[in-house]
C-alpha cells in the first residue's frame, strides 16, 4: 500500500512557497486601528480551525461589522504548526487513515458562501493533486508532513475568501501574558519578542497552544541537571524536529528511550532510517539495512513494558454500533449517578468490557458458521449467549481484555533477553495477524474503545467523574486503551520489529523502570525490577507525552493567568490534573468564580477538564463553534447598541 508524500502531489512547491500575510515586530509596535480585535494564540490546526470557524460565522451572519484577526504562532508554520510542519522527514507518519481527516466543519463544506471548492476532505484534496499513480484509498496512510500540506493549503485558500470587512494578520512571536486592558472587557497581549502594544485591545482571545514539550517533576529536573554538569550524559525531553534534536547522538552512544508509544517510533526511526539506513521487503520478509551510521544501540522501557500495537485501517465491524454504549445509556447514567459521581469501575467498566466481549464472541460465532443476530440488550443475557456459545464449541479461546491490555503482566522471574523476545514475539503476532486476519485478533477489537470514547468524554468532562475516579481513570486505564486503539500505521510496527531483529532496538528492560544518575561512570543508569535487568546509557530521551502542566508555566501564559487571578486550576475534590478551571463555553474561570467570555481555550489546554483533544478533529469537544458564536453575538449587541446611542 503507497504511503502518501510530499512528492506525490503536483502542488507541493505552491503550497510550499506561499507565505502568509505576516507582519514584522516592529509593524505590529507601531500598529494603529480602530476595528474590533480578535486574536487566536497558537498555530497549528486547533488554531487554523478557530479561523476558519470564525470565518464561517461571520459569513453565515447579517451583520457587518469591520474586524480584525491577529493570529499569533511561535514559528511562520500557521496552520501546521510544529507538529505538521512541511520540512520534516517523510518517514514521520500520521496514525490515522486519510479517509478520516477533514480539516474542514461538513456543515461548512455544504452550506454558505464557504461550501467552495477549496473545502476538501483530505482524500479528495489527494485525489485532486495527486501525480502518483496509485489510487488514494480512505484506508491509506500518509506522511505528516503531507498533512502539514493539506492543512497549510486550506488556511491560504481560506485567507484568499475573507469577508471584505475582515483582516487576517498573522503575528509570529510566543504569547506569554494576558492582562486586563484599560477598556472594559478587552485584553493585552505581551509576546516574548514583540512586548506590548498598549493601542491593541483584543476584545476576545482564543488559546490554541497545543502540546505542553516538557516533563516537570522532581525527578525529570534531576535528570536533567545531572545531564547539564556531566560531560557522559545527555537528556533530551523533545524530539521534534528530530534532524535537530537526535543529530548530536553519536555512533559510539548507547540511547535509553522513556515510553514505547508513537514518539518511541519516531526516535527510533529518526536514529535508523534518518541516518540512511534502509528497510526492505514486504508482508512478514521485511528488513533493516544498517548505514553504520546509527547509535551503538537503543534501549526502550515504559510503565508497562508493552508496545502500541498496530492500526487496522479498517475492518468488516468497524461501523457496527455497540449494543449498551449509547447517548440514551449516557443521559441514564447521569440521571442514576448524578455529574461529580461517577466511578469508572463501578459505572463504566462492566459494561466497557461487555461490549468488548460482545466484539470478540461475535467474530467467534460467525467463524462457526452462525448468522449475524441483535444482540440481547441487558448484561445478564448476554453473558448466558456467550455461556451457551462456549459450552456448544469448547475448544473456544476464552476472552480476556486483561491480557490485551496488560500482555506482559503476568511474567516474573523473567531476564532481559527471554523479555526481549517476548516481545518480538508479540510483535510478529500482531503484524501477521493484522495482514491475515486483523478481524479476527485483539486489533480487531480496537475499533471497541474508539466508538466508546465520545461517549465517556461527556460522562468524564466538567468533573463527570468522581475526583479519586478521574485520577485513576487517567493514570491506570487511559493510556492502556490508547496503547490498543490509537497505535502506529502496520509499517511503522513492522520497522520496529526490524530494528529489534538486526540488534539495534532492544526491549530488555520491561516494566518497573527506573532511570538515575551514576554518579561514577557519569552516566544514566537504567534498572528494571522485572527483569532484573540493568544498563547504562550516555542519551535519554524521554518520548512520553507530558500532560498540560498549566499551574508550572508550560507554556508560561497559563501560569501568568493563574498569578493574575484571570484564571484557576482545575480541581476535582482533591484531584488536580493539571489544567484550567472552564465553563461549558471554554471560557475560562477567574479566581472570584466568574467566566470570562473573552478568554477562551481549545484543544490541548482543555485535557483534563474533557478527553480525546486529537490535533486533527474538528467535531471533539468542539468550543470553536460556540466561541465564533459568541463573537458574533457580541458584535451585534455592540453595534446594536452604539446605533441606540448606549455607548
Amino acid at each position: 500500500m503507497t504511503i502518501w508524500n510530499l512528492q506525490h502531489i503536483d502542488n507541493y512547491y505552491t503550497v510550499k512557497e506561499t507565505a502568509f500575510p505576516i507582519i514584522s515586530a516592529k509593524e505590529y509596535k507601531e500598529y494603529r486601528t480602530s476595528n474590533t480585535l480578535i486574536a487566536i494564540v497558537g498555530g497549528g490546526p486547533k488554531g487554523f480551525y478557530g479561523l476558519d470557524a470564525l470565518i464561517t460565522a461571520l459569513y453565515q451572519s447579517s451583520e457587518v461589522s469591520p474586524l480584525e484577526i491577529h493570529w499569533f504562532n511561535q514559528s511562520d508554520r500557521f496552520a501546521s504548526g510544529d507538529n505538521y510542519r512541511l520540512d520534516q522527514a517523510e518517514y514521520l507518519l500520521i496514525n490515522f487513515p486519510i479517509g478520516k481527516i477533514n480539516i474542514w466543519k461538513t456543515s461548512s463544506m455544504e452550506n454558505g458562501p464557504l461550501a467552495a471548492s477549496f473545502k476538501l476532505s483530505m482524500l479528495d484534496w489527494l485525489r485532486k493533486f495527486k501525480i502518483h499513480p496509485s489510487d488514494v484509498k480512505k484506508t491509506s496512510y500518509s506522511s505528516r508532513a503531507l498533512v502539514g500540506a493539506y492543512l497549510k493549503d486550506g488556511a491560504i485558500q481560506l485567507l484568499k475568501h475573507l469577508p471584505p470587512f475582515v483582516k487576517v494578520r498573522c503575528i509570529v512571536d510566543s504569547i506569554e501574558d494576558i492582562d486586563v486592558s484599560d477598556e472594559k472587557d478587552k485584553y493585552w497581549i505581551r509576546g516574548a519578542q514583540l512586548g506590548v502594544n498598549k493601542e491593541l485591545r483584543y476584545s476576545h482571545i482564543l488559546l490554541a497552544t497545543g502540546h505542553a514539550y516538557s516533563f516537570g517533576g522532581e525527578q525529570t529536573q534531576q535528570l536533567v541537571s545531572f545531564a547539564r554538569q556531566s560531560e557522559e550524559a545527555s537528556f533530551i525531553g523533545h524530539i521534534y524536529p528530530v534532524e535537530d534534536k537526535l543529530k548530536y547522538i553519536k555512533t559510539t552512544d548507547r540511547v535509553g528511550i522513556k515510553g514505547m508509544g508513537l514518539t518511541f517510533i519516531d526516535t527510533a526511526l529518526a536514529l535508523s532510517e534518518g541516518r540512511e539506513g534502509r528497510f526492505e521487503g514486504n508482508g512478514k520478509d521485511f528488513h533493516y539495512l544498517p548505514s553504520g551510521k546509527e547509535p551503538l544501540s537503543m534501549y526502550a522501557f515504559s510503565k508497562t513494558g508493552a508496545p502500541m500495537l498496530p492500526r487496522v485501517p479498517h475492518s468488516a465491524h468497524e461501523y457496527d454500533p455497540l449494543v449498551f454504549i449509547s447517548n440514551d445509556w449516557v443521559e441514564g447514567l447521569i440521571r442514576k449517578k448524578g455529574k461529580g459521581r461517577i466511578d469508572f469501575e463501578e459505572d463504566i467498566w462492566p459494561v466497557l468490557e461487555m461490549e468488548y466481549r460482545i466484539c470478540y464472541y461475535k467474530r467467534r460465532m460467525l467463524e462457526q458458521g452462525h448468522p449475524d443476530f441483535a444482540w440481547p440488550k441487558d448484561i445478564s443475557s448476554t453473558k448466558q449467549l456467550i455461556a451457551g456459545f462456549l459450552e456448544e464449541y469448547p475448544q473456544t479461546q476464552r476472552f480476556s481484555l486483561e491480557k490485551i491490555l496488560c500482555p506482559f503482566q503476568e511474567l516474573e522471574n523473567i531476564n532481559g533477553e527471554e523479555y526481549h523476545f517476548t516481545v518480538i514475539n508479540y510483535l510478529e503476532s500482531a503484524i501477521n495477524e493484522a495482514l491475515e486476519a486483523p478481524g479476527n485478533s485483539p486489533l480487531g477489537l480496537s475499533d471497541v474503545w474508539r466508538k466508546a470514547l465520545p461517549h465517556i468524554n461527556q460522562l468524564y468532562s466538567f468533573g463527570g467523574f468522581s475526583g479519586e475516579a478521574q485520577q485513576k481513570f487517567d493514570s491506570q486505564y487511559l493510556g492502556k486503551m490508547n496503547r490498543i486503539s490509537f497505535g502506529p500505521p502496520l509499517i511503522n510496527t513492522q520497522k520496529v520489529l526490524a530494528l529489534a531483529k538486526a540488534g539495534l532496538l532492544f526491549f530488555r528492560l520491561g516494566r518497573d523502570t527506573h532511570v538515575s544518575p551514576h554518579a561514577l561512570t557519569g552516566k544514566f543508569r537504567i534498572y528494571s525490577q522485572q527483569t532484573n535487568y540493568c544498563k547504562e546509557v550516555k542519551v535519554l530521551v524521554d518520548a512520553r507525552i507530558p500532560k498540560p502542566m498549566m499551574a508550572e508555566g508550560c507554556p508560561s501564559i497559563y501560569r501568568n493567568l493563574i498569578e493574575k487571578g484571570l484564571a484557576i486550576p482545575f480541581k476535582n475534590n482533591h484531584y488536580l490534573p493539571g489544567c484550567l478551571a472552564i465553563g461549558k463555553r471554554g471560557n475560562v474561570i477567574n479566581n472570584k468564580g466568574d467566566i470570562l467570555p473573552g478568554i477562551t481555550l481549545y484543544g490541548t489546554p482543555t485535557e483534563g477538564v474533557t478527553l480525546d483533544n486529537d490535533s486533527l478533529s474538528r467535531d471533539r469537544n468542539d468550543f470553536v463553534s460556540l466561541w465564533s458564536e459568541g463573537i458574533v453575538h457580541s458584535l451585534f449587541a455592540t453595534k446594536r447598541n452604539l446605533v441606540m446611542g448606549k455607548q
